[in-house]
C-alpha cells in the first residue's frame, strides 16, 4: 500500500484495515442486493463507483491516520457494486444468454476475480517505476 508511509502505518496496521475493508464490502453486499432487488436500481452501480472515487480522494487529501475511515467507508461502494454487478449479470444472463444466469454470474467474478489478483502486481509494478 503506497499509503502506509504518508500514513505511518505498519504492517499490522496495513491488515487490519484490509480486514476492515472486507468486512465492510461484505457484509454491506447483501443489503445492497436486497435494495437491488426490491427496488431495480439502475444507478447503483454508477453512484457505487463514485461514492468509492470520492472516498478515496479524500483519503488522499487527508494523509492522516485519519485516512483510514473514508478508505473503509469506500468498501461500502464495493458492496453496492457487486450486488448490482451481479443483479445486471444476472438479468443479462436470463436475457442474452438463453436463461444462463448463473453461467453470466460466474463470468461476472470470475473477472472481478481475476482483476483482486493482477491489481496488486501492476500497482506494485507501477509504484516500481516511480522509484
Amino acid at each position: 500500500m503506497f499509503l502506509a508511509p504518508a500514513l505511518a502505518l505498519s504492517n499490522a496496521d496495513i491488515g487490519l484495515v484490509v480486514l476492515m475493508y472486507a468486512a465492510v464490502g461484505s457484509f454491506s453486499q447483501p443489503i445492497f442486493g436486497l435494495f437491488a432487488d426490491r427496488f431495480r436500481v439502475h444507478w447503483l452501480s454508477g453512484g457505487s463507483l463514485l461514492w468509492l472515487a470520492v472516498c478515496f480522494s479524500v483519503a488522499l487529501v487527508i494523509q492522516d491516520r485519519l485516512a483510514v475511515v473514508p478508505l473503509v467507508l469506500g468498501a461500502l461502494g464495493s458492496g453496492a457494486f457487486h450486488s448490482a454487478g451481479t443483479e445486471r449479470a444476472t438479468s443479462r444472463g436470463e436475457n442474452l444468454m438463453l436463461g444462463e444466469a448463473v453461467t453470466a454470474a460466474s463470468i461476472f467474478s470470475l473477472f472481478g476475480q481475476a482483476a483482486l489478483a493482477i491489481g496488486p502486481v501492476w500497482g506494485g509494478t507501477a509504484a516500481g517505476f516511480r522509484n
